[in-house]
């Protein structure tokens, strides 16, 4: 199909998915949202016309250590702008959310809201508790970690790791530090606090974090979540949504799994270690905070355990996520 045909489907598909009535975070039971959900789901039915990115009405955003690797696999254009679609060719019964969505990832987050193509009109997005998540990137990242293959990806961070050895060390040149303190003291301590504040591009999932992703959503657009910590659970919840009544999962395809591979840097972190750091992603957890709260796939329950989580990671935060929580908790009595 022409691109000229493309868009004129596409225009054709815009105003019923976002009807005025639809609000972040919200599911009206009006007739056009009724409307927008036939729409996707003959979209998501039809294999022609096909809408091919960037022109699908959605996006699906891959924040780094998450289990969106693990997910992509089963997106046929699951893979980077700049990579030949498709280029899942083998995946089976194709879902709706491989229709319906444009793959976005590590560099392309910053074309993400900057371009016509690149505004959407339903977002996924791939969620992990920000403390398990900064320590995965913090140790899949390391240069020691990394096979002899892998090296030439990550050498210019090796500087970065000079700095911070361990996760420990990394906790210890932050300091007892929060974002309301923009004090520095020394070169380390310097770069570990740009690193938590969104000021230093090079570590990629470093700085394209959970906070990146909520100031690129657009308020009025519908955002589904699938979380690390219940991949296959979201990912039918979210298809469901989408308008797929069947939906295939793959549990046993786990992509960039290191649970099986001696690390030179472990994820050791003590006890004072976790509470820096914790305070370090104080406004990582409001941002996780807020994005699983607007999640339209999820229910008060499944946000509730999801709140509970972090509470058990960052036990110094709790006052932070209250107020939510208690809402969530009196929603479900």
């Amino acid at each position: 199909m022409k691109q000229r045909e493309l868009s004129l489907v596409y225009e054709s598909v815009h105003d019923i998915l976002l009807p005025e009535t639809l609000l972040f975070g919200q599911i009206p039971n009006t007739a056009s949202h009724s409307q927008a959900h036939a729409k996707l789901k003959q979209l998501g039915r039809d294999s022609e016309p096909r809408l091919e990115p960037p022109h699908t009405p959605g996006a699906f955003l891959h924040v780094g250590k998450t289990g969106g690797s693990t997910v992509s696999q089963q997106l046929v254009n699951g893979c980077h702008a700049f990579v030949t679609k498709p280029c899942h060719m083998d995946v089976k019964n194709e879902s709706y959310m491989s229709k319906l969505t444009t793959y976005i990832h590590t560099p392309d987050f910053k074309r993400l809201g900057s371009k016509p193509d690149y505004v959407f009109d339903f977002y996924v997005a791939t969620l992990r508790d920000p403390l398990t998540r900064f320590i995965s990137a913090f140790v899949f990242m390391h240069p020691q970690n990394k096979l002899e293959s892998e090296q030439r990806f990550y050498r210019r961070l090796e500087d970065v790791y000079k700095c911070f050895p361990t996760i420990e060390t990394f906790t210890e040149a932050l300091g007892d530090y929060n974002f309301r303190e923009m004090a520095r003291a020394g070169n380390c301590t310097m770069l570990a606090r740009d690193i938590l504040s969104n000021r230093f591009r090079d570590a990629h999932h470093f700085y394209y974090d959970t906070k990146f992703i909520l100031k690129k959503l657009p308020p009025e657009s519908p955002l589904l979540v699938i979380r690390n910590e219940h991949l296959w659970h979201d990912w039918v919840s979210a298809n469901q949504w989408l308008g797929q009544e069947s939906v295939a999962t793959f549990p046993d395809a786990a992509v960039r799994d290191y649970s099986n591979r001696t690390l030179s840097v472990s994820k050791q972190l003590s006890n004072l270690g976790r509470q820096r750091l914790c305070r370090g992603l104080e406004r990582e957890y409001q941002a996780y905070w807020q994005l699983i709260e607007l999640a339209v796939n999820l229910s008060p329950q499944e946000k509730i355990a999801s709140f509970e989580l972090a509470r058990q990671s960052c036990p110094d935060l709790q006052s932070l996520g209250h107020a939510k929580y208690q809402a969530l908790v009196t929603a479900t009595v």
